[in-house]
């Protein structure tokens, strides 16, 4: 019985043990889990496990009316993956008016106390909001991630010490595309909180302005989704890499189109199941089942003229959004 026990034990060691080394530490990581839609700016209350850290980052999700996706007031945008994302403000000009140093934190608490010594692999997504009404568009860079032992709220930021773990030095100004932000860092503490914002002052923080009409002064904003930390650094590519591996691999063409378009695969590992072609009001106007992994023709005779979303899903998951005009 005493050996059974210690068998047993030690399989369970062995399980935990791989089961947290594999696993995204980041609860919600994609902002899909919601208590209620959102209805307003400066809101985390409606997303399970995120709250704000500092100041009033906003929460977006394709249930809602107002701060819906992709029709976001501050810019047409889809999601990364999925139907939800966070918007911080990542800067605002030292002039504007009552905003010196203004940042915008959301945090979250970890699945797993981070390891003292142990090396971390660390990856999200952000994308350049181009419409804030009143304001004059900064791009930034040092947007990146800080991991904390402490939370904290609006009363108690982080400090702005001009350091991050992982941050990019890249101005970034593409309001299309998603720019992955990825980087590996070593625990120094026993970490049970993670911080997504910018940490860098005035100083040390670099911009560009690019758009707008300074009314209200200067600001950078930016969208943020699907946010992985892991051990594992094979884990963390399959987490973070697998929509823009698949998106290279998928060929569609013509684009612009007119009455068909042709899917080609090209080295496609995970199976692809189904197509979902998508409305810019978000609304799903076909569901197409993919049967054939080399080539397939799609007809959209009854589609009008405008901008689509060709999504496409492997068991209810997006691993690719490709962006399509029809043009008559």
């Amino acid at each position: 019985m005493l050996k059974m026990k210690k068998i047993l034990f030690i399989i369970f060691i062995i399980y935990t043990t791989s089961h947290s080394f594999g696993q995204n530490l980041v609860s919600n990581p994609s902002f899909e889990d919601t208590v209620y839609c959102p209805y307003f700016t400066g809101l985390l209350d409606p997303l399970e496990a995120w709250s704000t850290f500092g100041n009033s980052p906003d929460v977006y999700n394709s249930c809602a009316q107002f701060m819906t996706i992709p029709n976001s007031p501050f810019g047409y945008q889809y999601a990364h993956s999925g139907q939800g994302m966070l918007g911080i403000v990542s800067y605002v000009w030292q002039y504007s008016p009552g905003w010196p140093d203004y940042r915008e934190y959301a945090g979250s608490k970890l699945k797993d106390t981070l390891i003292i010594g142990e090396k971390y692999y660390f990856s999200f997504y952000t994308n350049c909001a181009g419409l804030l009404p009143g304001w004059q568009i900064i791009g930034t860079n040092k947007i990146g991630v800080k991991f904390s032992t402490v939370p904290y709220d609006s009363l108690n930021l982080p400090e702005l010490n001009n350091f991050a773990h992982i941050y990019t030095d890249s101005i970034l100004t593409d309001t299309v595309n998603w720019f992955k932000v990825a980087g590996t860092f070593i625990a120094d503490s026993s970490y049970t909180y993670i911080v997504l914002g910018n940490f860098f002052d005035e100083q040390h923080t670099d911009t560009v302005i690019f758009g707008g009409a300074p009314f209200g002064g200067s600001v950078g904003y930016y969208y943020l989704d699907d946010v992985s930390l892991s051990r594992d650094s094979i884990i963390g590519l399959q987490l973070t890499s697998l929509n823009e591996n698949i998106t290279e691999a998928i060929n569609i063409y013509p684009n612009p189109a007119s009455n068909k378009v042709y899917l080609e695969f090209r080295n496609v590992n995970t199976k692809i199941e189904n197509l979902s072609i998508i409305n810019v009001y978000g609304q799903h106007l076909k569901k197409i089942t993919i049967d054939n992994l080399n080539k397939q023709e799609i007809n959209i005779d009854d589609l009008n003229n405008g901008f689509y979303l060709f999504q496409f899903m492997h068991k209810d998951k997006i691993v690719s959004k490709n962006r399509i005009i029809i043009q008559r």
